[in-house]
């Protein structure tokens, strides 16, 4: 009787340890360690899987969903680079902040031109990202606007002054242009939401984030402790596990990609 008891202690015990393993993978992340960087400075994922790094030493990767290097090229002629956006994985928009100019390469990373900030009257610009049809939208300091350039740098539309929807000064750090819908990043204000006019519609009450993306169905944010991942839908927040030193979030398909050292660990979007 004894010897009946102590085996089904066992197996209830190995059951148990079994469910316990399950519960811990499924949560786990799956993780991409980039050998040949030393740093990452600057990330972006295409729709095609493609990650782009930017490191230490002002190179630009674009490398295979497997961590493979691709092509390289190193940009050390414009400095540090200080964004990336591959939303058209054909053409890529890489902002140089330090010299205010926005560089267009193609998918093998070879210069295809460039739009000098400077040279068009745009000095204080925060946030530079690729409209849905190939233009530029920027963050406007000097008027606080946010603005649609194309490359020549004409003005095609604006938001207005935006401080007459804010209490405080806006800082933004991010803009995203995804599915008619334009997302201006600000960690103090929140992420204000614009129409592809530039007309504003709304903030989201999403503080204290350091890097943002979008989903069909929701906005995921770095914050200091997880990452938040704000549903469109049911308008609920739910906190996913941040990996240490996380510093940047992207997205590839419905997969989020969150890069911490020279990491890039993935988990479900949905």
């Amino acid at each position: 009787m004894q010897y009946t008891m102590g085996k089904h202690l066992i197996l209830k015990l190995i059951l148990l340890s079994s469910l316990f393993l399950t519960s811990i993978r499924s949560n786990a992340y799956d993780t991409l360690h980039l050998k040949d960087i030393k740093t990452i400075t600057a990330f972006s994922a295409d729709a095609k899987g493609n990650l782009y790094v930017a490191d230490g030493k002002n190179t630009l990767y674009k490398l295979n969903s497997k961590g493979k290097v691709i092509t390289n090229v190193n940009t050390k002629v414009y400095g540090t680079i200080s964004s990336i956006d591959c939303s058209n994985p054909f053409e890529l928009y890489i902002y140089y902040s330090a010299q205010n100019i926005l560089v267009y390469y193609d998918n093998m990373l070879n210069i295809r031109g460039e739009t000098r900030f400077n040279s068009m009257g745009f000095n204080t610009i925060s946030a530079v990202a690729r409209s849905f049809d190939n233009g530029i939208w920027v963050y406007d300091y000097s008027d606080f606007q946010l603005k649609k350039l194309n490359k020549e740098g004409e003005v095609q539309s604006s938001s207005g002054n935006l401080s007459r929807f804010t209490s405080g000064q806006i800082s933004p750090y991010k803009i995203i242009d995804f599915k008619n819908q334009i997302y201006l990043a600000d960690s103090n204000v929140g992420i204000m939401v614009f129409d592809i006019f530039g007309t504003y519609i709304k903030t989201l009450p999403i503080l204290n984030s350091t890097d943002f993306t979008v989903s069909d169905s929701a906005i995921h944010s770095l914050q200091h402790k997880a990452v938040l991942s704000y549903n469109f839908i049911s308008f609920q927040q739910k906190n996913l596990p941040k990996p240490k030193a996380a510093k940047f979030i992207g997205r590839n398909t419905e997969q989020l990609l969150i890069v911490a050292e020279t990491n890039i660990f993935s988990i479900s979007a949905k």
